[in-house]
């Protein structure tokens, strides 16, 4: 009887600054059909992991072999669909609040940026953090279109399929002035695509089923010479040398505001805030009843020495401590509360005539 041993290829982690350990639990993974297909080919096995995820492949009995059982064929790549499970990702992370539901994040192991000993799926010029207008790409169902104008009588728009190396064409009428250009790519497997026309060029990604599906992002992981040799985890003889391949993600900063209310004793003078690299600037507005009299301060972080300059500061799993509240009560300095609580990442305010500001705003009655 024959024994299965396997040793782990590959893992994809997501990192992220907001966690107070440093990884993000907050999307499952799954591979694509046809990429459930070549994992079953290639003996290879997909395992969920808090984190990410890794694939394991079939290799010898021998407790010193490390080579796969089935090898790869040039041009291999494995498709990961990236979904969210965190309503909240988007406020506690330095991405855009909005995203467009015609992009989808896309990372590959195609690149080389490797710091720290760590293998990013990111551009290079990306570091430290993920940017949409980077990371992000156009996907399309099985049908993509484009609409170009000009006055010649045809125009031909070619699609590329950048991993596999061939083309489709499309010569096109001209329908007043206008050429619309409209693809069949349901026969094709998922992939990276370019369309150009004249000057013109477009690259997206052809979902397919994985359109169908939704997600937040693709996972590509590719088995090929052109991956960098760093990035390989298995050489020209099949051999494993285990890769950790991650995705990394940045706090998001908002300016901080507290907002207190004395109802209590409405004899709050002198307030302050005491946060070690961060001042805090304070407003006082008149008392108004509701239903009782009460003051309300308001306190906006900023930059110490120059109090007219908002202050964003990092949203954290791990609260910041030792946030002191003090003030004059009933003609008496006193400490009042020794830890201002932390900003809600389910409430955010972002600025409504300046789209760089988002505020955090906490309450707290005396």
């Amino acid at each position: 009887m024959r024994l299965f041993k396997y040793k782990e290829a590959f893992r994809v982690s997501v990192k992220h600054d907001y966690f107070k350990d440093g990884y993000s639990p907050s999307f499952s993974f799954a591979p694509s059909e046809y990429c459930q297909m070549l994992l079953k080919n290639h003996s290879l096995k997909f395992k969920p992991a808090p984190y990410g995820f890794s694939v394991f492949g079939e290799v010898s009995g021998l407790e010193d072999d490390e080579k796969l059982m089935q090898g790869f064929q040039e041009g291999v790549k494995f498709t990961f669909l990236m979904k969210l499970k965190n309503p909240f990702f988007l406020n506690f992370t330095d991405i855009p609040l909005q995203l467009d539901p015609q992009e989808i994040f896309y990372f590959n192991n195609l690149i080389d940026y490797e710091t720290n000993g760590e293998l990013f799926l990111i551009n290079k010029d990306e570091i430290p953090k993920i940017s949409s207008n980077q990371s992000q790409t156009i996907i399309c169902s099985e049908i993509y279109t484009y609409m170009h104008t000009g006055v010649e009588s045809s125009k031909t728009g070619t699609v590329t399929f950048i991993d596999e190396g061939f083309e489709i064409e499309q010569t096109i009428e001209n329908n007043n002035d206008e050429f619309h250009f409209q693809f069949n790519l349901g026969n094709f497997n998922p992939g990276r695509c370019e369309f150009s026309v004249d000057s013109i060029s477009e690259t997206f990604y052809s979902g397919g089923e994985i359109y169908k599906q939704g997600g937040f992002g693709i996972i590509e992981i590719f088995a090929n010479s052109s991956v960098p040799s760093n990035y390989r985890f298995v050489d020209s003889e099949n051999t494993i040398s285990t890769k950790e391949y991650i995705v990394p993600f940045t706090n998001r900063s908002t300016i901080w505001r507290y907002l207190i209310y004395d109802k209590s004793t409405n004899t709050l003078s002198n307030p302050q805030i005491d946060m070690t690299g961060t001042e805090f600037r304070v407003e006082s507005f008149p008392a108004v009843s509701y239903p009782d009299d009460y003051a309300l301060f308001r306190f906006t972080s900023a930059q110490p020495g120059s109090l007219d300059t908002e202050k964003a500061l990092p949203l954290t799993e791990e609260p910041i401590t030792d946030i002191e509240l003090s003030g004059t009560i009933n003609n008496t300095n006193k400490e009042i509360i020794e830890h201002l609580p932390n900003p809600d990442i389910t409430l955010i305010k972002p600025d409504t005539e300046d789209n760089e500001k988002i505020y955090s705003d906490m309450i707290i009655y005396l």
